[in-house]
C-alpha cells in the first residue's frame, strides 16, 4: 500500500510540473511535442501516461514502464523522444537484443546525449566494442569530466586487449 501512495504522489508531482510549465506558454517551434514542452491549459492522457512511463522507470518497474509507454506510443507513433526513452527501458530490463533493434530503428544521430550512452552500453555488452568506444569517444570530445564514460572507455579498451591504449582514460579518474 506504500508503494502505490509513493507512485500516485509521484503522479501527482509530475502533472503539477506540468501544469506550471504550461502555464509559462511554452513555445514549441520545430520540436517535437513532449511532455516538456505542450501548448495550451491542458495535460493530454497520453502525456500524462508518458510521464507514469518515465515514474516506473525511475522506480525501476520496468514492465509497467513499458506498458505505458507503448500506450503512448499507440497514440503518438511518431514522437521520437519516447521510442529512444522506451528503448533505454526495454535494455534497462535486461533484453539487449530488443533493445538495440528498436534504437536501430531511429536516427541514432539525433539521439540524446544520454540514449547515446545507452546504446554505447549496449554495444559494450555485445561486445561490439569498436562501435561502442566511436560513441563514448564522441561523448568525451564534448564532455571531458565525464569520468563514468571515461571507466567504461578504459574498460572496452582493456578488454579489447588495447592496454596502453586505455590508460589515458583510466589517468583522467
Amino acid at each position: 500500500m506504500k508503494k502505490k501512495n509513493h507512485i500516485v504522489f509521484l503522479v501527482i508531482c509530475s502533472v503539477i510540473v506540468a501544469q506550471v510549465c504550461l502555464a509559462q506558454d511554452l513555445s514549441i517551434g520545430k520540436e517535437e511535442i513532449s511532455p516538456d514542452n505542450l501548448p495550451g491549459d491542458e495535460i493530454p492522457d497520453w502525456v500524462a501516461r508518458w510521464e507514469l512511463a518515465r515514474v516506473l522507470s525511475y522506480i525501476k518497474r520496468y514492465d509497467e514502464s513499458l506498458i505505458e509507454y507503448q500506450k503512448v506510443l499507440s497514440e503518438k507513433p511518431e514522437s521520437f523522444k519516447a521510442r529512444a526513452e522506451m528503448a533505454a527501458i526495454i535494455y534497462y530490463s535486461g533484453d539487449k537484443g530488443k533493445a538495440l533493434l528498436e534504437f536501430e530503428k531511429l536516427n541514432t544521430e539525433k539521439l540524446s546525449s544520454d540514449s547515446r550512452i545507452v546504446l554505447a552500453d549496449i554495444y559494450m555488452t555485445m561486445k561490439q566494442y569498436d562501435k561502442a568506444e566511436s560513441i563514448y569517444r564522441e561523448h568525451l570530445s564534448k564532455q571531458p569530466n565525464d569520468y563514468k564514460v571515461h571507466r567504461k572507455l578504459a574498460k572496452i579498451l582493456s578488454w579489447d586487449k588495447r592496454y596502453k591504449e586505455s590508460l589515458p582514460s583510466m589517468k583522467s579518474l
